[in-house]
């Protein structure tokens, strides 16, 4: 994928970018202190809770201490150890059902591997999902897969990266449901998107927790510094806009 294009600043926020400006903003993660746990963490401190700056409040949260990520300083991020580590919602904002959404999420893989990174798994029976995966050991590749399992006509759809990905490097990863075209689109670093169609039926969401860090038992071994989620279908723009107000 290209490389994108830095883009202006804009003027809703008196001269400078913020995620709020796009429409559809459900939850805007950035890990600089005053957002972790009470607003003032030291270097390694577990965190319980990464509080979401948009005025949805849907707070991730852990309260299971040997659950909880890490807290770093030298580049404000938390670190999820790829054994136990997960960030928790149970907001039912991120239920989607066939109507457009982009997840998008700033990350470092910290080991090879291949696991969930970002997103939804409902096991019980439904396996209706999206989800951000990171391919590091098999194809080197991250991947997007979308699942309608369960539903009439069900099916699940995955679309791999073009970008190859390389351990201790940050990646911006968007993926974006356009429920009108039934697409499934991936972004990596604001270049261009990759698509395939969603030919299983409409999407039907999931109800289970949204989870970052992983799901379905497996666990990501990442450092993750800013994560999004809107209830639309983000422009190339507005995901460049995104990915240079995340460095």
């Amino acid at each position: 994928n290209m490389i994108g294009t830095t883009f202006g600043n804009s003027a809703s926020s008196g001269g400078g970018f913020l995620p709020s400006d796009i429409t559809g903003l459900k939850l805007w993660l950035d890990a600089d202190a005053a957002n972790v746990n009470a607003g003032s963490p030291t270097n390694l401190d577990a965190v319980s809770t990464w509080v979401d700056k948009s005025t949805a409040a849907n707070n991730l949260t852990q309260a299971t201490a040997i659950n909880q990520p890490t807290w770093l300083s030298s580049i404000p991020s938390l670190d999820f150890d790829g054994s136990n580590d997960l960030l928790l919602s149970s907001s039912n904002d991120f239920d989607f059902g066939d109507e457009n959404f982009s997840v998008l999420v700033r990350c470092k893989l910290n080991s090879s591997q291949s696991t969930n990174v970002f997103g939804k798994f409902e096991a019980s029976g439904n396996n209706r999902s999206y989800d951000i995966w990171a391919d590091e050991s098999g194809t080197g590749f991250f991947r997007i897969v979308i699942s309608s399992n369960g539903a009439s006509g069900g099916g699940t759809t995955v679309l791999t990266s073009t970008t190859a990905i390389s351990i201790s490097q940050f990646y911006f990863v968007a993926m974006v449901y356009d429920a009108a075209a039934n697409q499934v689109k991936v972004s990596i670093d604001g270049g261009a998107f990759g698509n395939t169609t969603h030919n299983s039926g409409a999407f039907t969401g999931s109800t289970a927790d949204l989870s970052l860090g992983g799901n379905n038992g497996n666990f990501a071994d990442i450092d993750v510094t800013n994560a999004y989620i809107f209830n639309s279908a983000l422009s190339l723009d507005e995901i460049n806009q995104l990915k240079v107000y995340s460095e």
